[in-house]
């Protein structure tokens, strides 16, 4: 008898287990499919742009052990603007972020903003491999302050500095999931009153190599990732690259709420001679515009 028993209990969870398999199979099977028309392209114009707002705050009242109020927001918007036709792909990725702080008494401060603009032009030649000619751009929409206890110091503006980087090479894949190229890539420094920027000149050459992959891919049903990463290494110091690596994980709660958390590492020799790391964790609202 309890031979029987446990045969019949064994029988329950491996059928359990293969309906349970089954049924992540058909979920994934669901997103591989959502995936592949993300990947298919559209002859003609294929676009995208979609804005969030992020807060965080944290109040306190009759605290004893100390404390102020903090509020923190922030508006990020990423688009991206593809004309596909057979033998030309001209993709164009846009992303405007700025974000303040109040906390307690003290003013409000600014703690994030960046515009950043990139424009490819790829004559699809063969199926993977394809010549390329790249533009990118890199600033904020106004000035930022380094704050200390009794005033605060202007460190950057708009437009000073900016980086351009133009590029000329070979990419893979032109879709909007997954894309990387490398070429030949010539970077201005342009600034105004920082000059340190550019190592004490109004505006700084750089002629050398550039690598650039993107990544967009939905690995759940709730869960997006973006990555971005961009390398670029001049001649004269071809060992000490440039390196700019944005990665954001969104996950869905609603249509319209989600969380983000997005870990953003800059190394740049010209700027800190360490490495620069931003990590940021929010609520948002999100809105598909286009």
């Amino acid at each position: 008898m309890r031979k029987i028993i446990f045969i019949a209990f064994l029988i329950i969870i491996y059928s359990t287990g293969v309906r349970a398999q089954a049924e992540l199979f058909k979920n994934q099977s669901k997103i591989f499919k959502k995936q592949k028309k993300i990947d298919k392209l559209k002859p003609g114009w294929n676009n995208d742009l979609i804005a969030t707002l992020h807060l965080t705050q944290t109040v306190y009242h009759k605290w004893k052990s100390g404390g102020s109020d903090i509020f923190v927001w922030f508006i990020k918007s990423n688009g991206s603007f593809i004309f596909d036709t057979t033998s030309w792909n001209w993709t164009n990725d846009g992303s405007f972020v700025i974000g303040f702080s109040k906390q307690g008494s003290e003013e409000i401060r600014k703690i994030s903003d960046q515009i950043l603009w990139e424009s490819v032009l790829t004559y699809k030649n063969k199926k993977y491999l394809n010549p390329y000619f790249s533009m990118d751009i890199r600033t904020q929409s106004g000035p930022s302050y380094n704050y200390s206890s009794e005033s605060k110091t202007m460190v950057s503006s708009f437009f000073d500095p900016a980086y351009i980087i133009n590029g000329l090479g070979i990419g893979y894949n032109p879709q909007k999931t997954f894309r990387i190229r490398f070429g030949l890539a010539n970077r201005t420094i342009i600034t105004r009153y920082f000059h340190d920027y550019a190592e004490g000149n109004a505006i700084k050459f750089d002629s050398g190599v550039q690598l650039a992959a993107y990544l967009e891919k939905k690995f759940t049903k709730n869960l997006l990732v973006r990555s971005k990463l961009q390398i670029f290494s001049s001649f004269e110091n071809i060992e000490d690259g440039n390196i700019s690596w944005d990665t954001n994980f969104e996950a869905s709660i609603t249509k319209y709420i989600i969380i983000n958390f997005q870990a953003y590492i800059i190394l740049d020799a010209n700027v800190s001679p360490y490495t620069q790391i931003k990590e940021v964790l929010s609520v948002a609202i999100k809105y598909k515009i286009i």
